[in-house]
C-alpha cells in the first residue's frame, strides 16, 4: 500500500495557514499554493487532482450548490486519500492503523497543538480545530483519509449530532 505521509503534512500546513473564506473561489489559490490541478471552479461541481505520490488522486468536495446565484458557493469539506483504496482486504487493517498513527503524528508536529476530538466507531479518527480550518484524520476499510473542513460547517455538523444524541 502506497502512502504519502510527508506530502500530506505540507499540505496540512498550507491548509492552517491558509487564509479560507470558505468558498469555490478558494480551490484556485488553494491548488496553487498546493500544487495541485483543480477543474473550472463555475463548473456545478469543480474537482481537485492532488499531487500525492499515490494511485488514487482525487479529492471529494463538498459544496453548497441551493444557494442563491447572487451569492459565492460555500465550500463545506476537502477529502482526500493520503493511501492507496485497497478493496475488501482485512489483513490490511494494521497497515492502516500504522499509517493512521505516523500521520496524526505528523499532523501534531505540524500543528503543534493536541487534537480536540477523536473517535473510534465506525471509523478511527482525530480532529484538530484551527483558526480558520478544522483538520481530520480518518480511516476505513480501505485506507487514510484527511479533511479540511469549514469551521461553520463543522459546527453545523457538530449541532446535528448533539441534536441526535438528545433525542
Amino acid at each position: 500500500m502506497q502512502r504519502d505521509i510527508e506530502r500530506a503534512a505540507q499540505i496540512v500546513r498550507a491548509a492552517s495557514e491558509f487564509e479560507w473564506a470558505w468558498t469555490v473561489a478558494d480551490l484556485a489559490d488553494f491548488s496553487d499554493r498546493v500544487g495541485w490541478q483543480q477543474s473550472r471552479p463555475e463548473d456545478r461541481s469543480p474537482s481537485l487532482t492532488t499531487d500525492l505520490a499515490i494511485e488514487r488522486t482525487d479529492a471529494l468536495l463538498y459544496i453548497n450548490n441551493r444557494v442563491n446565484p447572487d451569492v459565492p458557493r460555500p465550500l463545506e469539506q476537502i477529502t482526500f486519500n493520503v493511501t492507496d483504496a485497497i478493496v475488501n482486504d482485512p489483513g490490511m487493517k494494521p497497515e492502516i492503523d500504522r499509517v493512521f498513527d505516523e500521520l496524526t503524528q505528523r499532523v501534531f508536529e505540524v500543528v503543534e497543538k493536541r487534537p480536540d476530538g477523536s473517535w473510534v466507531e465506525p471509523t478511527r479518527g482525530l480532529r484538530w480545530d484551527l483558526p480558520g480550518i478544522v483538520v481530520t484524520v480518518t480511516t476505513s476499510k480501505t485506507g487514510v483519509y484527511l479533511n479540511f473542513i469549514s469551521p461553520a460547517y463543522q459546527k453545523w455538523n457538530d449541532e446535528n449530532d448533539a441534536n441526535l444524541e438528545e433525542d
